[in-house]
């Protein structure tokens, strides 16, 4: 059975023969490197209007990986390592800087 009408034509790393994220983010990085040498202004958004990975609370991601029978010292050091994920946001505009503190990543993968 094809699955491939349920994703959003946009959503290409989720469909059969489509590149995945990795090479959606290598072809990106192919163009912006072709905007700044040939002097082009690129701008770019991505967005994630489905939530598709950082909407799953860890607790359902630990017990995903118990059911799919993943070695416990792995699910063990996973379930450690989410307790310390943790990001933040940079702007970088006319010569100034800001930064925000440290945000949680208390669900999805990081």
């Amino acid at each position: 059975m094809d699955h491939d009408f349920i994703f959003a034509e946009e959503q290409k790393g989720c469909r059969k023969k489509h590149h995945g994220c990795k090479e959606q983010l290598i072809i990106d990085s192919v163009i912006m490197k072709q905007a700044y040498v040939g002097h082009q202004n690129v701008h770019s958004a991505f967005l994630d209007y489905m939530k598709a990975f950082d909407s799953t609370a860890h607790s359902w991601l630990v017990e995903v990986l118990q059911i799919y029978k993943i070695h416990p010292a792995l699910v063990e050091f996973l379930k450690t390592t989410m307790t310390h994920w943790r990001t933040s946001l940079q702007v970088n505009m006319n010569n100034k800087s800001v930064k925000t503190d440290e945000i949680p990543i208390r669900r999805g993968i990081f």
